[in-house]
């Protein structure tokens, strides 16, 4: 057997069910991006514009964050380490995905 045990394959299921969250995370990124840069998403004050300004260099930092964990991945790194990472990039995520929906919801009402 050539590097087929079970942990091995486990490891790689892993490494496979890791990989097809970080394509939707960049996938949903995109979306929310998609969402700042349409007409609903243009900032009409200074302090919006700060912040969507903020939110887009967020966005990119989700972006590079996510290409390098699926680097990380793909390089077959420490577990732990990964993890680590992912919940990281995880919990930036839920805060981005959050700050963009409060961010469209004060345009929508003012």
């Amino acid at each position: 057997m050539s590097g087929n045990t079970l942990t091995d394959i486990v490891e790689t299921k892993d490494h496979y069910v890791l990989l097809q969250r970080l394509g939707r995370n960049r996938s949903d990124i995109h979306q929310f991006m998609a969402k700042l840069s349409s007409y609903m998403g243009e900032p009409r004050t200074h302090g919006q514009f700060k912040r969507f300004n903020r939110l887009r260099q967020m966005a990119k930092d989700l972006v590079v964050s996510n290409e390098e964990i699926g680097s990380t991945v793909r390089h077959g790194h420490n577990e732990f380490y990964i993890s680590g990472l992912y919940q990281k990039h995880l919990a930036r995520f839920k805060s981005f995905a959050h700050e963009v929906s409060d961010y469209l919801g004060e345009l929508k009402e003012g």
